[in-house]
């Protein structure tokens, strides 16, 4: 870290596609960095989106009981009616620059522009606003956000017609080759899939336009922009700022003793359906008797996050399944969470649990509740199968002394301590992670000294901001 900023008095919007307890990694790291911002002497306010049923799509109000300024705003989510709409959205924009004027803020910090749009960033920008863009994820290049094929695998890089095939089977509504009609079946491909291409080719534009606003972009990882860069970004542009971690460094010592404490799950062997922790309820569409339910299994590898296919939940839960020797419990916590309206991943995650005693689905979990669930596991695997950014949950685990599995692809293991307590497998090769996990044993808790700390997370902010 470079010299001691000093933040005293700066006023700091944050914007963010949600806040807790809304699930997700965005919303935690804001927070902490809202905290941290505040602890310095800053002044620190957010503005973060909200699918609360309650409230009108549009429609904003302030949260008490922080001790700095949350304003939400109701996500309007389904209004699209093209492609341009996801990027652009007038009534956010409205309420963005209303409320960054009402703060009277020195600059502004957008986490995540799903839900706002990137029409934003220029109705701050015309108004003499600096911004400040971290680009958590590759929404901004791909409307899917991970670089993630429909058909199941990972894209290098934006190819107009190749996206627009893609959006068009993911969201045929929005695409203007729905209902396009020709002579004959081929001419009306043909000339839908040319549209698709025109739609996405506009997209790219604005995005480049509106990009060219914030005075720095940023992502949590250098693999993350490389990725970027491929899809016409450029890289000089691009500052890379690590995630942090604030999990008590008690946890590493308190973790040695949760075979004992046993917080995830029921007594070994016992019954579908007992528990003795704290965990969520099932999630949607799972028996009850399969959430936290705890096997006779051995070791226990947990995986934290969202359950859509790319993650990689569901390919770790066929290797598990299709191994019956293995004795090992997988242990998955995170909301359940389709593949844009496509919920046959989820399905056969579900029937996968039903019929194997050692896969447990705990459903999403309270950000509280992380520290308990790390000191239950023995290891957390992250075996995603698209570029993941950074890993929010690999790094918390490795603070907390957990070994790690982990993905080849992304940055999973980006800036980790080389050794045995990070084990990188190839993505989507089922007998590699099977063999890692016959070979697993239990590791001594030894927290990862390269992962940042809060402290050191914002402090990298500060330096961005005074720059």
């Amino acid at each position: 870290m470079g010299v001691e900023v000093n933040a005293a008095g700066l006023r700091v919007g944050l914007v963010a596609n949600g806040w807790p307890p809304d699930v997700g990694g965005v919303p935690r790291q804001v927070e902490m960095l809202a905290r941290g911002l505040l602890a310095r002497g800053a002044r620190p306010t957010v503005l973060a989106l909200s699918q609360a049923p309650e409230r009108q799509p549009g429609t904003s109000w302030a949260e008490e009981l922080w001790p700095f300024p949350v304003r939400r705003f109701r996500a309007d989510y389904g209004r699209e009616a093209n492609l341009m709409d996801g990027v652009q959205h007038p009534a956010a924009e409205q309420e963005l620059v209303r409320w960054a004027a009402a703060e009277k803020l020195d600059l502004v910090h957008l986490h995540h522009l799903t839900g706002f749009g990137l029409g934003c960033l220029s109705a701050l920008g015309q108004r003499g606003l600096r911004t400040v863009l971290t680009l958590h994820d590759y929404w901004c290049f791909c409307p899917r956000g991970q670089m993630w094929h429909v058909s199941g695998r990972a894209c290098a890089a934006v190819d107009e017609r190749e996206c627009g095939a893609c959006l068009a089977r993911t969201w045929p509504g929005i695409m203007p080759s729905a209902g396009k009609t020709a002579e004959s079946a081929a001419e009306g491909r043909a000339a839908g899939a040319a549209l698709d291409g025109r739609a996405v080719a506009e997209r790219l534009s604005f995005v480049g336009e509106q990009l060219a606003y914030p005075s720095e972009l940023v992502t949590p990882s250098h693999r993350a922009a490389q990725v970027l860069a491929a899809c016409g970004l450029d890289r000089g542009r691009i500052v890379v700022l690590p995630g942090g971690s604030e999990l008590p460094s008690s946890l590493a010592a308190e973790g040695d003793k949760s075979e004992q404490a046993n917080p995830v799950g029921g007594p070994a062997g016992g019954p579908a359906g007992t528990s003795t922790g704290t965990r969520a309820s099932a999630p949607a569409g799972v028996p009850a008797g399969i959430a936290g339910r705890r096997g006779a299994a051995g070791l226990r590898v947990g995986v934290l996050g969202a359950t859509q296919t790319s993650k990689g939940a569901l390919f770790l839960a066929r290797v598990v399944a299709a191994a019956p020797e293995l004795t090992v419990e997988l242990h998955i916590h995170g909301p359940a969470v389709a593949d844009h309206g496509d919920t046959s991943g989820l399905q056969e995650l579900a029937q996968l649990a039903a019929r194997d005693r050692r896969i447990h689905l705990h459903g999403a979990f309270a950000p509280e509740d992380l520290a308990e669930i790390l000191a239950g596991l023995d290891a957390l695997a992250a075996p995603a199968l698209w570029e993941e950014t950074f890993g929010l949950t690999v790094r918390e685990a490795r603070a907390a002394g957990l070994p790690v599995l982990v993905s080849d692809r992304g940055a999973l293991a980006e800036g980790l301590t080389v050794g045995s307590h990070l084990t990188v497998l190839p993505a989507g090769e089922g007998r590699a992670w099977a063999a890692a996990l016959a070979e697993l044993r239990v590791l001594p808790r030894e927290p990862d000294p390269l992962v940042p700390s809060a402290a050191d997370f914002v402090q990298a902010h500060l330096e961005i901001y005074a720059g």
